[in-house]
């Protein structure tokens, strides 16, 4: 994917090199391996990680898929806490184990050879949900609706002379919070079909 690309292997590669080197140089060489693994995953992963990481991730992933301004701050809010949380569980015990034993030079290959997968899930799981539409063409709705409407009246032996649209209102009435939103949809773009016919009829 193109936004996991330029949000995961463009900061995973140029950025994670430029921090490791920062905290290899900040972190004391006389301490124990030990200090310095625990000093340097804490600085990595309790104060990069969800200060600059994400936020930086969240805006040029949301760049890559054409999101504005407003909606990458509310995808941000929405998913930042859960991120984080999946962040910490995939990421403490790999950095812990990377900063102990793989030398500076080859962290970065390491670090991206993980990212691949982290990166991945990390991209579907902050985009943002799409609003979808159902649009039915006038003369298609208009047919669907009136053989949808007949076959609930011969269904329930509904009076022949009820009128369609009011019989498929009462269906997407009752059939709302129990049918997937495609075909509440559907259902909903039918009624406004025979509704609007009724009213050029009515106006005939």
């Amino acid at each position: 994917m193109v936004d996991s690309l330029i949000g995961g292997g463009l900061y995973a590669g140029a950025g994670h090199k430029v921090l490791y080197a920062f905290l290899e140089r900040v972190v004391p060489h006389h301490w124990s391996l030990m200090e310095r693994t625990l000093s340097q995953m804490a600085l990595s992963q309790f104060v990069h990680t969800p200060f600059i990481q994400l936020p930086v991730f969240y805006g040029l992933t949301g760049w890559a898929r054409g999101y504005d301004r407003e909606r990458i701050e509310a995808n941000l809010r929405d998913t930042y806490q859960t991120t984080l949380v999946r962040n910490y569980i995939f990421w403490l015990p790999t950095t812990g184990l990377m900063y102990a034993v793989v030398p500076l030079h080859l962290r970065v290959l390491v670090m991206n050879s993980a990212s691949y997968f982290w990166n991945t899930g990390l991209s579907l799981s902050t985009q943002a949900p799409a609003t979808m539409k159902i649009v039915v063409p006038p003369g298609l709705g208009q047919s669907i609706a009136e053989s949808l409407a007949q076959s609930i009246r011969d269904q329930h032996g509904i009076s022949t002379t009820s009128n369609s649209a009011e019989v498929l209102a009462q269906v997407a009435e009752e059939a709302k919070g129990q049918v997937s939103p495609i075909v509440a949809g559907t259902i909903g773009s039918s009624v406004s079909q025979c509704e609007g016919e009724n009213r050029r009829k009515t106006h005939k």
